[in-house]
């Protein structure tokens, strides 16, 4: 199996010519942002897989590149990853969310001029060598969606969904990697898929966020050519497990002790680089202790791309958005999904669970090839909250989706691992 592996800054240069995800201009540089490639090629199979440290990139962004990158080089479209970090404090490139600032076509140009060249460095000097897939428990991640009263809620007798630590709700436990060695057994590069907003930073300084942080760890243990692709999972309803207990500092007593009475735990935000950096190191930590690990030297990739209309909860046909489902089986024990939303661990959960029996180990990516808005599950739609309905402004959607995507989603992903021989029957 032959490796390309290459990485490069892509920094702004002027600050002033990109905005951050709530709008405002970046005002300092905590640390560099950087593309990610690696690319894989044996037995006339091969395989591009893009890491970018942004908060997402659209679906125009993505096939101008998928375009550029066939016009000179020859891998299928449906072998082609282009993914996000979802790093909340790097650029925003996309230009149809209402409530975002679009300053950025300076920077996309930019963008796409130095992904296109890394992408060349990396074919242009592949080496030989194999991977070992390994797979970790992670206690780093949680969910973020618990049902509380809050005083307004309290005052109806009704709770809701909050944007809450809830050790209770439903979350993807593992962390998947492949590391890639040369043929003398030196450790080239690697891709790692873990779930968990990348929330950490202050929101005025550009920063990769954690990603960024396993990435440079990965660079001072292995050296500065070593290339780390980070695919971030399916964390729509995900966050850090970094969090901290509310005080109400409020003078009057009656209504301190009333606060008192409510759900005080918090996801703690705008942390140092340190304590990031630490983060990074936990998750480095339960990395480096798989209970599973296979080794692979040569690679056969089937993969199919599929688009699915998602209804909204109202019967009209000019609503909705395409959801676009990526999966390569690469050999008989592996499998990268990904999809072009912030797509709710229960997902990823429920095909592993589909596809532990056969032995195949998968990645499941979002943030990739696009970027639709939040996918809930039927259950999470009911129960309503941020995801469901306090987002539908920022992805420009007038009305949320039907209960019936989980349903239609499911099918559709069945239909796939089916024609790819990874289920034996619907």
């Amino acid at each position: 199996m032959k490796i390309g592996l290459s990485r490069a800054s892509i920094t702004p240069v002027n600050l002033e010519s990109v905005n951050s995800l709530n709008s405002d201009n970046f005002i300092s540089i905590l640390d560099n942002i950087y593309c990610n490639i690696i690319a894989l090629d044996s037995n006339a199979s091969n395989a591009l897989f893009i890491s970018l440290d942004l908060v997402w990139v659209d679906n125009i962004f993505c096939e101008n590149l998928i375009n550029l990158i066939k016009s000179k080089f020859k891998f299928k479209e449906e072998n082609i990853v282009i993914s996000a970090t979802h790093a909340h404090t790097s650029p925003q490139i996309v230009d149809k969310f209402s409530n975002c600032i679009f300053n950025s076509d300076e920077y996309r140009k930019f963008l796409t001029n130095v992904v296109f060249k890394t992408v060349g460095f990396a074919i242009d000097n592949m080496i030989d060598g194999y991977g070992k897939i390994s797979v970790s428990k992670t206690s780093q991640n949680i969910n973020r969606r618990k049902l509380i009263f809050n005083l307004k809620s309290f005052l109806r007798f009704k709770r809701v969904i909050a944007n809450r630590p809830n050790k209770e709700g439903v979350v993807d436990d593992q962390i998947v990697s492949i590391r890639f060695y040369d043929n003398n057994d030196t450790p080239v590069g690697m891709f790692i898929n873990f779930s968990a907003h990348p929330t950490l930073a202050k929101m005025q300084s550009i920063s990769s966020d954690y990603p960024g942080s396993i990435s440079n760890l990965m660079i001072k243990r292995h050296g500065r050519l070593f290339v780390t692709c980070f695919f971030q999972g399916f964390c729509g309803n995900i966050k850090p497990k970094i969090i901290k207990r509310n005080t109400h500092n409020v003078g009057n007593i009656g209504l301190k002790f009333l606060l008192n009475l409510f759900d005080r735990v918090a996801f703690q935000k705008d942390l140092n680089k340190e304590r990031i950096v630490d983060y990074a190191k936990a998750i480095i930590l339960e990395l480096d202790n798989p209970y599973i690990v296979l080794k692979f030297d040569q690679i056969n990739i089937k993969s199919i791309i599929r688009k699915i209309k998602l209804k909204t909860n109202i019967n009209d046909s000019n609503k909705g958005a395409i959801l676009r489902i990526q999966i390569l089986k690469i050999g008989s024990k592996f499998a990268f999904i990904a999809m072009n939303g912030e797509i709710f661990s229960e997902y990823s959960v429920w095909i592993r669970r589909q596809l532990q029996k056969n032995g195949i180990i998968i990645m499941s990516n979002g943030y990739s090839g696009g970027m639709i808005g939040y996918i809930p599950t039927s259950k999470a739609i009911k129960e309503g909250g941020y995801e469901v309905n306090g987002s539908l402004e920022l992805f420009g959607m007038s009305t949320g989706f039907s209960n019936f995507i989980e349903r239609d989603i499911k099918k559709t992903i069945n239909e796939i691992l089916f024609e790819l021989n990874m289920l034996k029957k619907l």
